[in-house]
């Protein structure tokens, strides 16, 4: 092929030729301004995203959640200590209480005679109990470990402390 006919046919094409290129030439402007358009909205939806609604950047608040997270892990290890120490000393504290008023003395009238049991979750505590008289009034305190004293117990006092267990 020879050049002088390539010249002849892109003379006598030339307006057809012309007319392609600007339509191209307006077809890629028109998908630059598009392209454009949606550069500015993506632009501007990373910017909120970046900076966050308050201003802040996005940085900043993944900071600040992370600062707030680590507080509130140390709080909840400052809890669950907490909760440790008070579920120990929950233990040891009167869990089971039991009561019993009791006629001491046939002549007597009235129930004025009392046996009380104070027992912790493992059976540990005291008995309390008053025998009431004309005359006077006796009370006896009566240790209790793992539901036995090592003093000898009344009716009365075995009937709140098995009471007191049973709870």
């Amino acid at each position: 092929m020879d050049f002088s006919m390539l010249n002849q046919i892109f003379q006598d094409n030339l307006a057809i030729i012309l007319t392609v290129i600007v339509v191209l030439l307006v077809l890629l402007i028109i998908l630059s301004i598009v392209m454009l358009v949606k550069l500015s909205k993506a632009k501007k939806r990373y910017n909120s995203l970046v900076n966050g609604a308050t201003g802040e950047s996005l940085e900043d608040i993944i900071a600040d959640n992370i600062a707030q997270m680590n507080e509130l892990v140390v709080k909840n290890n400052k809890i669950d200590a907490d909760y440790a120490e008070m579920k120990s000393l929950f233990t040891k504290s009167i869990q089971k209480v039991a009561v019993h008023r009791f006629c001491a003395f046939a002549d007597m009238g009235g129930d004025l005679s009392y046996a009380v049991a104070l027992l912790d979750n493992q059976n540990n505590g005291v008995i309390f109990s008053s025998i009431f008289g004309r005359q006077d009034s006796c009370t006896y305190v009566k240790p209790i470990e793992n539901g036995v004293s090592k003093y000898p117990l009344t009716q009365e006092e075995n009937k709140v402390l098995l009471e007191a267990m049973s709870k």
